[in-house]
């Protein structure tokens, strides 16, 4: 676990909204064309014929497509984030268990980590620190 790691919980529920947005800002394509035919009594003249409108067809397979993005996006992300979470769950220190799910998956500032668990900014930030360093020789033993 490294703090790149941990830091992606932040983003993985703001990348969710985003493609949710994505999805609701879609609009079906106002179109135009224009095809040639003819009157159907005698003397059959030919005539171009101006035909507009929004194309459903074309907007249900981008909406689809989106959806189907979306969908895979979200199931793998809630699978990353399930993982991290379940990593800082499993932490037997209790405060430090605590900062982590303040810092990145409440994403509250170190000030207010403090506030809520009535230390001070810079014991909360020596603590996570300390936690991130006793990381760095597992992470570099796992990438040998």
């Amino acid at each position: 676990m490294t703090k790149e790691e941990l830091s992606k919980l932040r983003t993985i529920s703001k990348e969710i909204e985003q493609i949710k947005r994505e999805l609701e800002n879609i609009e079906p394509e106002y179109v135009k064309d224009s095809v040639t035919g003819s009157s159907v009594h005698y003397p059959y003249t030919k005539h171009s014929i101006n035909i507009e409108g929004y194309d459903i067809k074309n907007y249900e397979r981008k909406v689809q497509r989106i959806q189907n993005r979306l969908h895979r996006k979200v199931t793998e992300l809630i699978e990353e984030k399930d993982i991290l979470t379940e990593y800082i769950y499993n932490l037997d220190d209790s405060d430090l268990r605590q900062i982590l799910m303040y810092r990145y998956i409440n994403g509250l500032p170190w000030k207010e980590i403090g506030e809520n668990m009535g230390y001070g900014t810079s014991t909360i930030r020596l603590k996570h620190s300390k936690f991130l360093k006793s990381l760095a020789p597992i992470s570099t033993l796992e990438d040998v």
